[in-house]
């Protein structure tokens, strides 16, 4: 099951017959950005940037797994979705899954359209660039037979805890019931579709709906069928939905930050939320200066994307400090 910089993302749902589902970030022709694109940046989001040492801190991003599958590409000199179905897909048996994105068209007629509230999706769904974290469409029974696959060797790196926090695998989290059974699962939530994957050594489930608003009923059909079918009553972790918050809470506390600055010769700093986000930003904009991107590491501390050795922080609601390699510049806020 694919993962997500932001965001895991896999999704199928059930009509009379299974049908394949998934998302489309372009309408009407509008060219999709390639996986080095996406790597570099685009105009509606940052580049993929090393922001921590390695292996010291762990912190929730699909942005890792586009790196991976870029890496995927460079070594099998093969497009993502090709390589995919060959290591992946063709070997567990996912006959009805694929990376292609966007989706071919002679496929669309199986593909089930998102909602967000009862609402239909325009166009149906949305595709994605960033296939590596977001781009498999697939449905319940490919899922189960990828579950069942890993399931059978517990000793796939895959299913083993990261030294800082051993509750993340790689891709999927790990929790132990009361009684002692290990699971592995990963939910995906997206514009148009709620879903999960869960699975023990012995039993695995796939959720899937084509509503955004589906997570409570994924929650309760999940608790039910394991209850009722599999092993017992469990709680599953679920870190994205912690970094989520986290993400929500520093969105909110971005305001305090908006406003002008003066720097201590009198030239005025401006620091702006952009409009449309879809998590925690902020526009800096220096004196005759293009607004340069603005993203958090700490409450009230911020950094510049591909710029090292720089920190924005705020004293709010009084002024801003901009340090950069061991001096800082104070600005008072214009009130």
């Amino acid at each position: 099951m694919a993962t997500r910089c932001q965001r895991p993302r896999a999704a199928c749902a059930r009509g009379g017959s299974e049908r394949r589902l998934g998302r489309r970030i372009r309408q009407g022709g509008e060219p999709v950005p390639s996986l080095t694109d996406v790597l570099a940046g685009t105009a509606t989001a940052p580049p993929i940037v090393l922001e921590a040492l390695p292996g010291l801190a762990w912190s929730y991003s699909g942005g890792g797994y586009l790196v991976t599958a870029q890496v995927i590409c460079d070594v099998t000199g093969l497009p993502f979705d090709e390589a995919m179905g060959e290591l992946v897909l063709g070997p567990v048996g996912m006959a009805a899954s694929t990376f292609r994105q966007p989706l071919p068209a002679p496929l669309e007629h199986a593909a089930a359209c998102g909602h967000r509230g009862r609402q239909p999706i325009p166009g149906g769904w949305r595709n994605q660039p960033d296939i590596g974290a977001v781009g498999l469409w697939t449905t319940p029974s490919d899922l189960v037979r990828f579950a069942r696959a890993v399931s059978t060797d517990r000793s796939v790196q895959m299913l083993q805890g990261h030294l800082v926090e051993p509750r993340m695998g790689s891709g999927v989290f790990l929790t132990t019931s009361q009684d002692g059974t290990r699971w592995w699962s990963h939910r995906g939530s997206v514009t148009g579709y709620e879903c999960l994957l869960a699975s023990t050594d012995s039993f695995s489930v796939a959720i899937m709906t084509n509503d955004s608003h589906g997570e409570d009923l994924v929650t309760e059909v999940f608790r039910h069928v394991a209850v009722t079918h599999g092993p017992g009553p469990v709680v599953l972790t679920n870190l994205f939905g912690e970094s989520i918050e986290t993400w929500i809470e520093m969105t909110a506390d971005q305001g305090s930050a908006v406003g002008t600055y003066l720097l201590p010769w009198g030239a005025e700093v401006h620091v702006t939320a952009p409009i449309g986000q879809h998590g925690p930003e902020l526009h800096l904009t220096l004196p005759d200066q293009e607004p340069v991107w603005l993203l958090p590491v700490a409450p009230q501390q911020w950094r510049v994307p591909g710029l090292a050795g720089i920190d924005i922080s705020f004293d709010r609601p009084a002024s801003m400090r901009i340090s950069q390699f061991g001096g800082h510049i104070d600005a008072k806020r214009v009130q």
